[in-house]
């Protein structure tokens, strides 16, 4: 098996499915170097010296394209060798991700898909609701991806400045006017051409012999456009939709691998105290008042009907930006006791030493909600629609998962932290393993 993932990612979905999943197949590992804990490659040597993991490669990070793609040209011959069943990965659209599709694996080898977090295609509440409808007028719906997808060609966006050019009477006040977003577009256009032509097709063809040109859907979905032989949710919602626009059989809903790994019923100390990932605001120095005012709202909801006398702000593995010091401070000044915390072992591994955990809408709920069966799991619905998306929508089924409205109404039952026992489905390592032996037959 060769297992694909960034480093966060395999220690929250791959980790989990680990020992078992080595009893089945010899596993190489591929991970791209973006954001790693630290500690990871030496974490890596230390599960290939126990033996579950046979082989691991570092790729270069997503921002060294011609590198990685001269590392892996470099490294195709030896992954060949390996000639593997099945190839496990989070999607098949980054150029990483195609290489190896069209270099490295043989047409025996069996391909899936795991999205085990929250999908980038449930961000679209209209077209997916669009999709869940049944609503069969094929070109609506490809009108409603391409207003989505498609970046405005120069051919369409010159007739535009043209007309404000002969409105404003002046090209200068025009210019002074729309400079910014012109610069915006341009901007944006030169990193579609240079990810879609130049290292795509012409480095790629020139490196490799072959282009890596992404799919219809890839930008849409960020898994791809429905090349693989199948794609595991752990949302019912995300499978409706995924199934709906790929028109393809082949998708199936599984536990998150994080689910069995509750420490509370081993009697296991816990923290009097809120776990609050810290995502939404990636990369931003400051948030808005509005916006820090809406976090205070919705902690003191928590705290005051937990009890919990501490919030512990978990850092983001992709965090450069000094935002959450704000938040930290305005929290502080208002009595609370807040700290920030690291984010190097799995949500897994320490979700059941706190009462529960609460903040914006993240991929972490949902790990946090399979990691632990008796802490409560709260999405701040205020703060998370400030990317302009309906975040509770994105969750899907929010299965396990409650809510404080964007009005700061809640149902008070979300706080009680009752036994949590999901829907049942199939394990990921048995499904690969029953799928794998169909594809094999």
């Amino acid at each position: 098996m060769l297992a694909s993932f960034m480093p966060q990612n395999f220690k929250e979905a791959f980790l989990p499915m680990l020992g078992e999943l080595a009893q089945d197949f010899r596993i190489i590992v591929t991970c791209v170097n973006y954001c790693p804990p630290s500690g990871f490659i030496s974490y890596l040597n230390d599960l290939k010296k126990s033996g579950l993991i046979e082989e691991f490669l570092i790729l270069p990070d997503y921002a060294k394209t011609y590198k990685s793609i001269c590392f892996l040209q470099n490294e195709v011959r030896k992954l060949q060798q390996y000639r593997f069943d099945v190839w496990l990965n989070m999607g098949e659209m980054h150029l990483d991700e195609r290489f190896i599709a069209k270099c490295v694996l043989p047409e025996s080898c069996l391909r899936i898909v795991l999205c085990h977090q929250p999908t980038f295609l449930l961000k679209n509440e209209a077209l997916v609701r669009q999709l869940l409808s049944g609503d069969r007028d094929i070109l609506s719906i490809r009108n409603t991806i391409k207003n989505i997808t498609s970046t405005n060609s120069i051919g369409n966006v010159w007739p535009h400045y043209i007309k404000k050019i002969k409105e404003a009477g002046s090209i200068f006040k025009i210019v002074e006017k729309s400079s910014k977003h012109l610069f915006s577009y341009l901007r944006k256009l030169y990193y579609d051409l240079k990810d879609n032509i130049y290292y795509r097709v012409l480095v790629s063809y020139f490196i490799t012999g072959k282009t890596f040109r992404k799919g219809p859907y890839d930008d849409l979905t960020q898994i791809g456009s429905g090349q693989t032989h199948a794609i595991v949710f752990c949302d019912v919602m995300d499978a409706k939709a995924h199934k709906a626009l790929f028109k393809t059989p082949d998708f199936y809903v599984a536990q998150h691998p994080a689910y069995g790994f509750c420490r509370c019923k081993n009697g296991n100390q816990k923290l009097n105290a809120i776990l609050s990932p810290l995502s939404g605001f990636i990369g931003m120095n400051v948030i808005s008042e509005e916006c820090l005012s809406l976090f205070y709202r919705d902690f003191k909801i928590a705290m005051d009907q937990t009890g919990a006398k501490s919030i512990h702000l978990r850092m983001h593995p992709n965090e450069r930006g000094r935002w959450y010091q704000a938040l930290q401070n305005y929290l502080s000044a208002r009595g609370m006791d807040v700290v920030i915390v690291d984010c190097e072992r799995p949500i897994h591994g320490v979700i059941c030493d706190y009462l529960g955990m609460a903040g914006s809408s993240s991929c972490a709920l949902r790990d946090g909600r399979a990691g632990c069966q008796h802490a409560f799991i709260i999405g701040f619905e205020s703060v998370s629609n400030f990317s302009g998306t309906n975040s509770r929508f994105r969750f899907g089924n929010s299965e396990g998962i409650g809510w404080i409205r964007g009005d700061g109404s809640y149902d008070p039952s979300i706080f009680k932290g009752d036994f949590y026992h999901p829907s049942f489905r199939k394990r990921v390592p048995v499904l690969l393993k029953e799928l794998a032996g169909c594809f094999s037959s």
